[in-house]
């Protein structure tokens, strides 16, 4: 077998390096990240996927209607306005799951940086409403309603305008006490779709 030249050797040996660094960094970035397109939107306003978590959403006139998808047979969640953006204390939080085909969403509230429960069960109630989902080859989805407003203790006003504090993330099972497998903290305005990732993991 014929040998190479040593230059041509050398230099086919710095163009096949370049192209995995190429690839080393593309892989490194999350795939579809960034505001959804019209198209992907369907009956929502606006949209953001975060690695290979969605959140889209439509406001009211006094309310928020949220769609959350996620790859998981599990559960998926978010919380809004924390109390410090790498705390859970002081979120109000819906977590939704499909079992038996039906989808059930739960109001929850941040009680402590790494804690949250029900807000039903610690003096507040569930403003939770028109919850529905599905849950097919390995991918759940979400929708529910909830008020920007409630007045209720355990929830803090959601701004139409200015920006919001985001949690999302999902978990492995519908057990909402175990730890996500995924969670991005954003800065959204719910009005324009602006945003910004803080964090993800």
């Amino acid at each position: 077998m014929k040998r190479l030249p040593v230059a041509i050797h050398l230099t086919f040996s710095a163009v096949l390096l370049t192209a995995l660094c190429w690839a080393r960094e593309a892989s490194a970035e999350p795939a579809g990240e960034g505001a959804l397109s019209q198209g992907e939107l369907g009956k929502y306003s606006h949209g953001i996927a975060v690695k290979d978590l969605r959140f889209l959403w439509t406001l009211g006139e006094d309310s928020i209607d949220v769609q959350l998808a996620a790859p998981t047979n599990g559960w998926v969640g978010i919380g809004f306005n924390p109390d410090a953006p790498e705390n859970m204390g002081g979120a109000n939080f819906v977590i939704g799951y499909v079992k038996g085909g039906k989808a059930e969403a739960f109001d929850h509230y941040g009680t402590a940086k790494n804690k949250h429960g029900e807000d039903e069960k610690i003096d507040g109630k569930s403003d939770v409403t028109k919850v529905s989902g599905s849950e097919q080859d390995g991918r759940t989805v979400i929708e529910f309603t909830v008020p920007l407003s409630s007045r209720d203790a355990t929830d803090k006003p959601v701004s139409r305008e200015g920006d919001n504090t985001i949690l999302l993330a999902y978990g492995r099972s519908d057990s909402v006490v175990l730890k996500h497998r995924f969670r991005a903290i954003l800065s959204v305005n719910l009005s324009t779709g602006e945003h910004s990732v803080l964090k993800m993991r």
